[in-house]
């Protein structure tokens, strides 16, 4: 039985608290905390602030989409990490290339450095906003932009000022300049959900026609994968030379979404980021999966690595490891960020680059959180909530449900990166391993020590391995505590378990910074 409104006290908060600078900075402190350091070859981070030149790569340093996830509320505004780096190294060149898109048939947004508005100032295009869906009269909201990309449910307030949130249309307009000569497929998408929505996409003037029929009048079986529906047009397009683009987006109901998006020639966009790296002091490559290519009720979606929202392998795809592989090859210092819901088999990052670090869907402040991390303002302390595995092929067939072989509790094998895992710019020692047993359970108790001349915070982990049981796991985490520690500072944690926790049997109790592995600080013993 659910409690009347006037019982429930979030029922009172008004919507003006909603996407507060409040709120944002809860976002921003989640994703600090959330960031996940798991390698830091030689220190290469933090970066220096007087660093020069900066290379940002990949499919999603500037993707607003990624940072979201699946069964996600929408913010006025996200930060991607380009945004981030670029608002964090204010002295610092900050050049931004794609590299490559999530995969060979996934497209991305059009970057706003190859669009210009209207007007021919600065970076992205203008935006037109009428509260009806005709395009008549003038525009009641008329803005510059940095992208193709519109969601109602951002609920933006000059939007929603101006327009409302049914019965209006919006006009893009601009001039697509493409880094280089070749065949570009250019997308709309707009959700599939909205079947009453119409889009048009015209160049240098002349509307565009897609390869299920036109662009007019995309219909429910023009379905993409995702929750999106999407038609494309494959077109040729000279280098260097400004066509003039314009969106004309049409809604007769209410919400809607919408976006631009294009798949550049993919040696054209990788030679374009290597040509950056090399002329960089060091490139933090973005890579990973985004929400559109895993989720829940994807039946269009079928291709290698994904079917219908599930994965099929834990591999970057290729597109994205040949961009990581190229960029360490060049040479330069390279710091590969991780974006996505689950684990990714990262190998040749892991092995190779400089730095490697999990970001996760971050969040509206994602790119503010990440560029703080980077640079030293956030100290890492988040750990893996899932094993990292080095491939899929280390574990039992999906269809098969037994838990031997899966998980941190019953997988023998040799994982890339292990729960409970991650690393930080401080660093820790534990000691003085306390174990009794009570009439109840047991108390365990131990010391640990900031060992380092900074500041940082420790998740300080309790394990306890072993049993008589046939089928018992190899241990299994019975409690954690996040905790501040100054450099230089000791302090006792403690930890209670009651009797079910902890088997008559012989077993190991270790409280550590991860599992009692070779490399990870910990102190472990028996009761």
């Amino acid at each position: 039985m659910f409690d009347p409104p006037e019982r429930v006290p979030y029922s009172k908060i008004s919507i003006a608290e909603n996407d507060s600078s409040v709120h944002r900075q809860v976002a921003r402190d989640a994703e600090r905390k959330a960031i996940v350091l798991l390698k830091n070859e030689g220190g290469v981070l933090p970066l220096s602030p007087s660093i020069g030149k900066i290379a940002v790569i990949g499919p999603s340093a500037d993707d607003p989409i990624s940072l979201l996830g699946n069964y996600n509320g929408i913010s006025s505004s996200q930060v991607t990490p380009l945004e981030g780096i670029e608002q964090q190294f204010r002295t610092t060149k900050v050049r931004y290339a794609l590299g490559a898109t999530y995969t060979a048939s996934t497209y991305s947004l059009v970057p706003s450095t190859f669009l210009m508005p209207a007007e021919g100032k600065g970076r992205g295009l203008l935006v037109e906003y009428f509260d009806n869906p005709e395009f008549q009269g003038q525009p009641a909201l008329r803005r510059a932009e940095p992208r193709g990309y519109f969601d109602m449910g951002m609920e933006d307030p000059a939007v929603i000022a101006a327009i409302g949130n049914e019965k209006y249309s919006v006009r893009w307009t601009g001039t697509l300049t493409p880094p280089t000569a070749g065949e570009y497929d250019l997308a709309v998408r707009i959700g599939r959900w909205n079947r009453t929505a119409t889009v048009r996409l015209f160049l240098d003037d002349k509307e565009l026609t897609f390869g299920a029929g036109p662009s007019t009048q995309m219909t429910s079986t023009q379905t993409a994968p995702g929750p999106q529906r999407s038609a494309r047009s494959r077109v040729t397009l000279e280098g260097g030379r400004k066509y003039d683009l314009r969106v004309e987006y049409q809604q007769p109901g209410s919400g809607g979404t919408i976006q631009l998006g294009w798949i550049p020639p993919a040696d054209a966009a990788l030679v374009e980021a290597m040509t950056l790296v090399k002329d960089s002091d060091v490139a933090v490559v973005f890579v990973g999966l985004s929400p559109e290519l895993e989720g829940e009720e994807m039946p269009g979606l079928n291709i290698p690595g994904f079917l219908g929202g599930d994965r099929t392998s834990l591999d970057l795809p290729e597109p994205q490891e040949n961009l990581v592989k190229s960029a360490i090859a060049t040479g330069k210092p390279v710091i590969v960020v991780l974006t996505g819901g689950s684990a990714i088999s990262a190998n040749f990052a892991a092995e190779h680059a400089d730095a490697l670090l999990a970001a996760w869907y971050g969040g509206e402040e994602s790119g503010t959180a990440i560029a703080e991390t980077l640079a030293g303002v956030n100290n890492p302390a988040g750990r893996l909530p899932v094993t990292f595995y080095k491939s899929v092929d280390q574990l039992p067939r999906f269809t098969d449900y037994d838990m031997n072989g899966r998980t941190y509790r019953y997988f023998k094998g040799d994982p890339l990166y292990t729960f409970g895992f991650g690393l930080s710019y401080s660093s820790f020692k534990y000691s003085g391993l306390s174990v009794k047993r009570t009439q109840n359970g047991a108390e365990i108790r131990a010391t640990v020590k900031n060992t380092s001349a900074r500041d940082g915070e420790e998740v300080v982990q309790l394990y306890i391995g072993g049993g008589s049981e046939e089928e018992a796991p190899i241990r299994s985490l019975r409690g954690f505590q996040r905790i501040l520690l100054r450099a230089g500072e000791s302090r006792k944690v403690s930890f209670t378990l009651g009797s079910e926790e902890i088997p008559d049997s012989s077993v190991e109790v270790s409280v550590g910074g991860g599992q009692p592995l070779e490399g990870i600080p910990h102190v472990r013993g028996t009761p």
